[in-house]
């Protein structure tokens, strides 16, 4: 499919604004959730947060409320789906909205991670391998099974997991607070 350079770089750039958008709700969702919860949840937060990873981004004893926008895309997922376990949430909800967010991830990462060329296709070159034969130089062999394709429709169905992921992180962080208003009435009291 032929596409202007215009059109490719808007694609582009409404992926990534889709992925910023969804990965705010996240941290709606991981600040509602902590930011209104006794000290048994804060304490939690400790515990659930990153654990040390190869890139040795964080010291899970040190992790505190200001670092939330700190984490990265991952780890606020596994956040997510480790306070739905914890809560009881309905697994099938969990993983509707798990599946979601993976999959604007996996899209996001593609077009922010990969090389773009704009050739007049709307294809992204998202793998590549360097080929070697001895006494001539390197070069670059692109998989065209492994290109994204990039058009609206790709857009479009990335809005569509967005507006799932927005709903349900909703209803979710609401279940959660009615049932914490319930349990703990004294929370909300202002007697």
């Amino acid at each position: 499919m032929k596409i202007t350079d215009s059109e490719f770089n808007d694609i582009c750039r409404n992926i990534l604004e889709i992925s910023l958008r969804v990965e705010k709700y996240l941290d709606y969702f991981i600040y509602g959730y902590f930011g209104y919860c006794g000290t048994q949840e804060k304490k939690y937060f400790g515990q659930v947060t990153l654990q040390p990873t190869e890139r040795g981004a964080f010291n899970m004893h040190k992790i505190s409320f200001h670092l939330i926008p700190f984490l990265d895309f991952e780890d606020k997922i596994k956040l997510f789906s480790r306070v739905c376990i914890s809560e009881g949430i309905d697994e099938k909800l969990r993983v509707e909205v798990k599946k979601n967010l993976k999959r604007i991830q996996e899209k996001r990462n593609q077009v922010a991670h990969s090389e773009r060329y704009f050739t007049g296709e709307s294809k992204l070159m998202t793998k590549a391998k360097e080929k070697k034969i001895p006494g001539v130089l390197p070069f670059i062999v692109y998989n065209e099974e492994e290109m994204l394709e990039l058009n609206m429709n790709l857009v479009k169905e990335l809005l569509d997991c967005q507006i799932v992921v927005q709903l349900r992180i909703t209803q979710i962080l609401n279940n959660i607070l009615k049932k914490r208003d319930e349990d703990y009435p004294q929370l909300t009291d202002s007697k």
